[in-house]
């Protein structure tokens, strides 16, 4: 792989972070806007972990990084309202 791009799993957490900014775009009171923002910022994690994880050139490492990814995404679980 030449791309963190190529990688599935961050194909499918980019699809991820697309369908959550279009629920959480539309319908939410004013006063849940510091919450969108977090729930935003989650998703969005698990993409900036793969990538970190892909820059590292060495596949030790990286195979760490999908686990670190998959528990950002389960930060916000417990609390999740959407």
């Amino acid at each position: 792989m030449r791309r963190v791009e190529d990688i599935q799993a961050w194909q499918n957490a980019r699809g991820l972070v697309h369908e959550n900014h279009k629920l959480t775009a539309e319908g939410s009171p004013v006063g849940e806007f510091d919450y969108r923002k977090s729930i935003r910022n989650v998703v969005v994690s698990s993409t900036s972990n793969l990538a970190e994880g892909f820059v590292q050139k060495s596949e030790k490492t990286f195979a760490r990084f999908p686990d670190i990814a998959g528990g950002s995404t389960g930060l916000r679980t417990p609390d999740s309202r959407l």
